[in-house]
């Protein structure tokens, strides 16, 4: 039978996945491959690690730039209510200035 013959050659040189057969035609043997995963699975780790920490920076950033940005303007609000028309009286200096 050239099927079973096929299937022998392929175990003989080791594919994976591939099977010896029977006269009846039922595999009695199968070459498979064993591999360790453990490295693979510690990179892995180590960079869903890698990443959460990127993320966490990111908000930690967006948060300081966030509050940054309140400090400001509530600088600003304070600069105006202490000084009403000065901005007004700036620009005018700095017109007169360009003139």
């Amino acid at each position: 039978n050239a099927k079973l013959e096929a299937l022998n050659r392929k175990l003989e040189r080791g594919r994976p996945g591939a099977g010896a057969a029977d006269a009846a035609g039922q595999k009695q043997k199968m070459a498979g491959l064993c591999e360790d995963l453990r490295v693979a699975k510690q990179r892995e780790r180590k960079l869903r690690e890698i990443h959460a920490e990127y993320e966490s920076q990111i908000a930690r950033l967006h948060a300081q730039n966030v509050e940054s940005e309140m400090k400001i303007r509530q600088y600003r609000e304070k600069e105006k209510q202490a000084q009403p028309g000065m901005q007004d009286k700036v620009r005018a200096a700095m017109d007169d200035k360009d003139a």
